[in-house]
Order: structure tokens, then sequence, then C-alpha cells
């Protein structure tokens, strides 16, 4: 533990040595010169636009940077259980909601859960039980710590690169996220019809249709409404590169609202940060299991959860199926990004990493688990609706919670609740990730 370091006694010290430091020479000899050469009072313009668009904003990011990262006692969570709490809620995300349910649903249904539960103990924990213990010991941030190896701090650039591209790219699924959200608030959900300005002559619309002997055609010959409006309205595709678009108003705000909520949480380190994850990391798993209690009363719903949980045995003998399991513990528990040596370096010297490894992991394989149950118990319901398979409207990553979610949700009593409530969810399991 390192001893309380100094501080300026009065706010004004800091102001003087701050001027002392940047009004020198150049001020006597350089800058009249300048003003001279350059138009004399004319010059001030452009020097007091730099000024205030370019100085007063850099001095504010180093001194606040300083300031915020003064070396001397290191902070610590006030609470052993934020730590496990913000853990979870940073691998607990999209891919639990999204990709693990198709995944289980395509390798074999229950018997997916037998690689996945074992790569889980042999790969994940340990991994896990690393980077906490890594973290603690050292107590710095990412690139300090991997300073204490000098061969291997190459590594903690690469983990810093990793990041910024996963939340460049993470951010933006959250901004189709809050589009989704804000238009749930609507009278009419706008992917239940086909009478908005995006939507072409071969729209279908679901609810006037999923009554059709024919139904089966909504998937095989037309687009239906919800896949118009996450093409047309969410993504605005163009016709190919070379038609390059412009700037959607209100997803640039969605964004922007975004990136500033999350500088917010952070800008004052753990002590903000840590009553936000307090909400975004255990609100989601509530919600979860609310619109899993709500979907498995729905018609169809055993169907859905039959295909999803129904072992095939067989599928063991793939050894993709391994690698699958593999790879989606390795991308849900966020191993080797340096996230969990991070968070873990808040963690007190006598914290049982053990213990939390294991809480970690388990509580992401429940989540992961009970998270299938609320999207095949509504995807079941679809599929009895509109008289087809479970085939034909289970989908994978975006498909399945930007159109096929949203379209069972449409077919329910009170759709905007419950749209409302789903959406929520994505976007704090994004936030608390991002």
């Amino acid at each position: 533990q390192k001893s309380e370091r100094q501080s300026w006694k009065k706010s004004i010290d800091f102001l003087f040595s701050t001027s002392g430091y940047c009004i020198g020479l150049g001020n006597l000899w350089r800058f009249p010169y300048l003003c001279f050469e350059n138009g004399g009072g004319a010059f001030l313009i452009p020097y007091l636009l730099f000024t205030c668009v370019f100085a007063i904003p850099m001095m504010i990011l180093e001194t606040s940077f300083g300031q915020s990262f003064r070396s001397g006692v290191i902070k610590s969570w006030e609470r052993i259980p934020i730590f496990k709490v913000a853990i979870s809620g940073y691998c607990i995300g999209l891919g639990n909601l999204w990709r693990f349910p198709y995944l289980c649903f395509e390798n074999g249904g229950g018997a997916f859960l037998i690689p996945y539960l074992l790569f889980t103990c042999v790969f994940a924990i340990p991994m896990v039980i690393l980077e906490t213990s890594f973290g603690q010991s050292f107590r710095s941030g990412v690139i300090r710590s991997w300073k204490i190896i000098p061969i291997f701090k190459g590594i903690a650039f690469a983990q810093m690169v990793a990041n910024l591209y996963a939340s460049s790219s993470y951010i933006i699924i959250m901004t189709w996220i809050t589009k989704y959200l804000v238009s749930s608030v609507s009278s009419n959900l706008p992917w239940t019809s086909c009478e908005n300005q995006w939507n072409t002559k071969h729209c279908v619309s679901l609810l006037s249709s999923h009554n059709s002997t024919n139904n089966v055609t909504l998937f095989e010959l037309r687009i239906s409404a919800a896949e118009e409006f996450w093409s047309h309205e969410v993504l605005g595709k163009s016709r190919g590169l070379e038609h390059v678009g412009s700037l959607r108003p209100d997803l640039v705000l969605y964004l922007s609202l975004i990136w500033i909520s999350g500088y917010f949480v952070t800008f004052k380190g753990i002590k903000w940060s840590s009553k936000v994850f307090y909400v975004t990391a255990t609100l989601p798993v509530v919600l979860i299991i609310v619109v899993t209690i709500r979907g498995c009363t729905l018609d169809g719903a055993w169907e859905g959860l039959r295909f999803y949980l129904y072992p095939d045995l067989s599928k063991l003998m793939n050894f993709k199926v391994w690698i699958t399991a593999a790879e989606q513990v390795t991308y849900s528990i966020a191993v080797g990004n340096g996230m969990l040596l991070f968070l873990a370096s808040f963690n007190k010297r006598n914290q049982n990493f053990c213990r939390d490894a294991l809480i970690i992991a388990a509580a992401n394989a429940v989540t992961s688990f009970i998270s299938g149950l609320a999207v095949f118990s509504s995807l079941g319901f679809l599929a009895t609706k509109l008289n087809t398979t479970m085939a034909a409207v289970a989908s994978f990553g975006p498909g399945l919670v930007f159109i096929a979610y949203p379209q069972s949700i449409s077919l329910l009593p009170f759709p905007q609740v419950w749209s409302f409530l789903f959406f929520l969810i994505l976007l704090l399991l994004g936030f608390d990730s991002q």
C-alpha cells in the first residue's frame, strides 16, 4: 500500500504553478512579432478562436486525466459484491441472448450443454482465475501490469486495440437497439405494417397474414414488414458500395447519447460506475426472467422449448460442435482482452478470486440458458401463429433480435410493453459490456 500522495494546499497554488510553466519567453519575444507579421490586431481573432476551441479543451482533458489517475492510494471496490456484479455485467452481454440459444439449437439442443459446460470448467474458470489473480496482485492498469513481464508488454497494447475495435462496433449495435426501443413507444409498432414510407411493393404484413393458409410464403416468397423495417429504416442499406448514402439524424443522435452516457458513467472512476453496475447488471437478469415466464405461457411455447433443449447426442460426434462450444465460452467470458485484469485490479489483495471465478462462470452459463428459454418460447409461439416450422422462424444474431423476435412480440397483447422491455434488456446488456 502506497502512502497518500501530497496535494496542493490551495487551488490557487496549482493555478500559479501552471501559469508559470505556460507563460514563458515565447510570450515576450514570439507572440508580439507574430502579431505584427500576421495582420496586427486581426491576428488576435484566429488566436483567440484556437484558444477557445483547442487550447482550453486540451487543458481540461490533460488536467482531468492527471487529476483522476494520480498515483498514490489505490482505489478499491467499496463492497466485495460490486466486483462480481461488474464482471458478470461485462461478461453477460448480447451474445448470451442472441448467440447462445441459436448455437444450442443448431448443435444438438440439450446435448450442446455438455461441451459448453465442459469448456466452462476446464477453460473459462481457470482463465478467469488467472486474469483476476494477475490484476489483483499488481493492482494497476492493463499496460502497467504487463510491464512487470517486459517480453509480454506488447500484449497490453494488443488488448487495448482489440477493445477499441470491439467498442466501436458494439456501440453501433446499441444504436440500432435504441432505435427499436424508441419505436416501441409508438401507438402502432412500425415493423407490423406495410404502410410506411420505407416499405416496398414486396412487403407483407404479419398481422394481416398470420391467419392465412399459405403463411409459409411469408418467409419464402415475400419480404416481411419486420425485415423491411430492419433493412430500409434502421440500416438504410444502399444499392452498393458506390452509393455511400447520408447520415441518419436519429441514429447519430442515439450514438452520441450513448457515448456521452458512457463518459459520465466512467469519468469519475469506480466511485460512480460501481453504482451504475448494480442497475445495468442486475435489472436485465430480472427482466429476462419476467420475459421467460411470459413466454412459457404462450401457445406453442413448449414446441419451441423442445427444439431448443431436445438432446441430439449424435451431434457430439461432430468435432465442429466442440469447436463451437469452445468459441462461445471464450467469446462470452471475454477472456484475454484485459478487462478481467483491469476490473480485478480494484480488488483488495485478500479477495477470494477462486470463489469469484466460480460465481462469474455460473452466472454467465445460467443467464445464457435462461435467455434461450425466453427466445425459443417466443419463437415457438410465432411458429404456431404462422402455421410453419421452427426452422423457418429461428435465425442467428441480428436476424433473431431485430426481425424474428419483434415479429413474435407484435402478436402479443400490449405488444408495446413487451417490445419496450425486450429492447431495454438488450440496451442494458450492451451498455454494461460497453
